[in-house]
């Protein structure tokens, strides 16, 4: 199953957040009064709303207002006697961006990449620069050149996407709209190409062409399903942008998307009649529109007709009841001659060493008469033809698990992810890299290892995937370090070197790494501390604490002006800070907790892990300053016997912990819980049962969770 990841999705309404009332006035522009039809309220956004974000209005008068976004990225400014036009900023925030937009007159405003490239049009210059320095001269400049401004926009979108925004300042969005599509097409072309809107502003400033490539995405969820001996039903998800779709066939694998296509079609279904029986058909599909004569293919979907008579074994196969479930599931197959020991398979594919393998699986018959056959669909089985003693009888349809509100997907699971939004990363084998937009299809994307590496992370720090893998060798350790801007292209920045090495005759294991604001900290055994400021290329081993060379540093954060480091050894769990890339100092020692893993929420830090005692069970530890910590509260379950903490992730104003199930100290299934009051507070979200699942990655519109299996979740 494969699905279409969004970028830009501009919720619709407006929703209040952070009511700012001001003072001021005078001046020679519109002067509004105090009351409830004096504010600006609107949307900032880049994809989803951006959650908790800095927004700042300065006007003609007045001082500058600011509130904060919600979780959706809604804001409303009361402007009191502020006289308009009116600039405004929103910064900081998830995901992390400086956006720039302008008001004319109360009500709506949006800002969004496409209002910056406008502002930064009709200024002819940087629009930060301008509105550090906002003067009244500012917004006369911004509305003596915002009509050619749009204009302008209008065409570089066109160029890009194929479509154009009516209003972007000051229109209401919806998901799924027209403009809606516009955005998602324009977030896909820059993701292609690399490029970020703060890139585009020097070419916006000199009204050139935007160096951006115009660009579709592939097609999601692309199925094919025989319905007959002669009939195969073709269906996937709507591309941003595309207007027709040209749809590629062969008989064999490998579909060829150049030359003629086999049909089109404008909606996103097709179904393909007359052809031959028991055949297998493959297919692609590829989105076009005015602009872009053929963008990305979709993923290679295949089908097998039924045979034309239906029969199987000496009998007749009359139907399958039901013809879709899960694994598990029970299906009768009815007809007429069955054989008393009939022979029933399922078909079956799966990834070794990154090549598809196609074969069969083999079903438990529970039952067996001359008129009907039950089986149970077996552990393996993927969509396809149902054969009784070789031969197809039918096609059947195998749902995907649901857990809670996560779908389980065939695809192998991982040990972490990552996701720049549209864009997701695993580590799915001890040492390598896949990446995917749908969370089904995963792709090879790095591998540098041998078979003594284990225990990779990737993480998204805002403008690149960071890699850091370990070599397991307790005579010497040693780490690799990549990096990608879009998770298919990876540069090498460190091969096989002992970053964090103090004795020359022991290299340490990573245990942890945080890449923020452009620095990378490191952290492992033996007090191992090393850090880059250069995107991984050089590290410095850092001074550890006197005391504590023998301690495992199990964790560490970083809020961007100071660092947090969990220890443990046998007098318990211990905190080291480092403030401002100075040196580290213990700052609270004795703590109940053998750490697992450690967040900046924005307001606190909260560590993880277990309790040090022999009872036992997870355990959540909050602190502002890493100095003084208490307990959270957790669901009474997971506080005793076998329950570790085990992963804290971050999603708009909402907190995930990851709580792993114990059987001999070793992972034996997990449980997501949810906190909405910063972590202070815990309750049960998913219960993943026997899964281990060990890291979460949040989407635009696309939540993945990997573990023994791949998960997705569409966003709530």
């Amino acid at each position: 199953m494969v699905r279409n990841v969004k970028i830009y999705s501009i919720i619709a309404g407006v929703l209040c957040a952070a009511v700012v009332t001001g003072c001021g006035g005078g001046g020679g522009g519109a002067t509004v009064s105090a009351g409830a039809s004096n504010s600006l309220s609107g949307l900032a956004a880049t994809g989803a709303g951006i959650a908790n974000a800095a927004v700042t209005v300065k006007c003609a008068t007045g001082a500058p207002l600011t509130g904060t976004t919600d979780a959706n990225g809604s804001f409303n400014l009361v402007l009191g006697g502020r006289t308009l036009p009116c600039m405004l900023q929103v910064s900081g925030g998830t995901p992390a961006v400086t956006l720039h937009s302008f008001a004319q007159a109360v009500g709506r405003v949006n800002i969004t990449p496409v209002t910056d490239l406008i502002v930064t049009r009709a200024l002819g210059a940087d629009p930060a620069a301008a509105f550090a320095s906002y003067i009244a001269a500012n917004g006369t400049t911004v509305e003596g050149a915002l009509g050619a401004a749009k204009t302008y926009v209008a065409t570089q979108l066109s160029s890009i996407t194929g479509g154009s925004i009516a209003d972007p300042l000051t229109g209401a969005f919806s998901i799924g709209d027209a403009d809606d599509k516009i955005l998602d097409a324009l977030a896909s072309a820059l993701t292609n190409a690399g490029k970020t809107v703060e890139q585009l502003r020097s070419d916006a400033q000199a009204g050139n062409a935007l160096p951006v490539t115009p660009f579709l995405g592939a097609p999601g969820t692309f199925t094919a399903t025989a319905v007959s001996s002669s009939t195969i039903d073709l269906s996937w998800n709507a591309v941003p942008a595309a207007t027709l779709y040209k749809i590629y066939r062969a008989t064999s694998a490998g579909v060829a998307t150049t030359g003629s296509e086999i049909a089109s079609s404008t909606t996103t279904t097709y179904s393909d009649a007359g052809l031959s029986a028991s055949t297998a058909y493959y297919y692609k599909v590829v989105p076009t529109n005015a602009v872009v004569s053929a963008g990305t293919a979709s993923a290679e979907g295949n089908a097998t007709t039924s045979s034309a008579g239906g029969s199987s074994g000496g009998g007749l196969v009359v139907g399958l009841n039901p013809n879709h479930g899960t694994v598990g599931s029970t299906l009768t197959i009815v007809g007429s001659g069955f054989s008393s020991s009939p022979q029933v398979k399922f078909y079956d594919e799966f990834l070794v060493a990154g090549t598809l393998i196609r074969t069969e699986v083999a079903a438990t018959v529970v039952s067996s008469t001359a008129t009907q056959i039950v089986v149970t669909v077996p552990a393996g089985a993927n969509t396809g033809l149902v054969k009784i003693d070789s031969i197809s009888v039918g096609m059947y349809t195998v749902d995907l698990s649901q857990v809670g509100a996560w779908t389980q997907q065939e695809s192998p699971g991982g040990y972490s992810v990552a996701t720049s939004g549209l864009r997701f990363v695993k580590v799915w084998s001890p040492a390598n890299v896949k990446q995917s937009t749908d969370g089904a299809t995963w792709n090879d994307s790095y591998l540098y290892a041998s078979l003594n590496y284990m225990g990779g992370q990737v993480q998204w720090d805002g403008s690149q995937f960071v890699y850091i893998v370990s070599k397991d060798a307790t005579s010497s350790p040693v780490q690799t370090v990549a990096v990608s801007p879009d998770g298919t292209n990876w540069t090498t920045k460190v091969a096989g070197q002992k970053l964090i090495s103090w004795d020359p005759q022991y290299a340490s294991s990573m245990r942890d790494f945080i890449s923020v604001s452009g620095r990378m900290t490191l952290v492992g055994d033996k007090g191992g501390i090393a850090t880059s400021t250069d995107g991984g290329t050089n590290w410095t081993l850092e001074t550890y604490p006197v005391g504590y060379q023998d301690h495992q540093i199990l964790a560490v954060d970083d809020t961007g002006t100071q660092r947090l480091a969990l220890t443990l050894s046998a007098d318990g769990g211990a905190a080291l800070r480092s403030n401002a890339g100075g040196a580290w100092s213990p700052v609270a020692t004795g703590l109940d907790l053998k750490p697992v893993d450690l967040l900046w929420t924005g307001n606190r830090h909260l560590a993880v892990g277990a309790t040090t005692d022999a009872a036992g069970g997870a355990r959540v530890l909050s602190s502002s300053d890493g100095q003084a910590w208490a307990a959270a509260t957790l669901p009474a379950t997971y506080t005793s016997g076998a329950w570790r903490a085990a992963k804290l992730e971050k999603q708009g104003g909402t907190l995930w912990l990851l709580v792993y199930r114990l059987t001999a100290n070793s992972p034996s299934g997990a449980v997501l819980l949810q906190s909405t009051d910063d972590g202070l507070n815990w309750s049960l979200e998913t219960d993943f049962g026997s899964d281990p699942v060990s890291a979460i990655a949040f989407g635009t519109n696309l939540w993945i969770a990997v573990g023994n299996k791949t998960y997705t979740r569409v966003v709530p």
